[in-house]
């Protein structure tokens, strides 16, 4: 029989174990609409200068693991340049979103979401 590890963290200012710390950030994202729009605000000209930098030394068509890839905008623009892209996030509403502004983009990057699992 194994037994729950319990870690002293904190999310958002309240002290949780780390079993509660994955369900509360689960819950969190998937279903902050708030955040998400904050999220879909960020201009991606800002990163693109320093992706834009980065690429340079990643060879064309090469496949690119975006974790944690929000609203998509990066995983996005990173297609937009030919990459073979698949972004990965823990909120299911993030995910949809990405989906949907590769769908309008004409981009086939590939959007999972990622289950939190001990």
């Amino acid at each position: 029989m194994s037994t729950l590890k319990t870690y002293k963290v904190s999310f958002f200012g309240n002290p949780v174990i780390m079993a509660d710390l994955q369900e509360q950030m689960k819950d969190f994202y998937s279903s902050s609409n708030l955040y998400l729009n904050q999220l879909k605000s960020h201009n991606i000209r800002v990163y693109s200068k320093y992706l834009d930098k980065i690429l340079t030394s990643i060879k064309p068509k090469s496949k690119i693991l975006d974790i944690g890839s929000g609203a998509g905008q990066v995983a996005n623009f990173l297609q937009s340049k030919d990459f073979n892209v698949t972004g990965v996030d823990i909120s299911p509403l993030f995910i949809r979103e990405a989906k949907f502004q590769a769908s309008k983009s004409k981009l086939k990057t590939k959007f999972w979401l990622w289950i939190l699992a001990s």
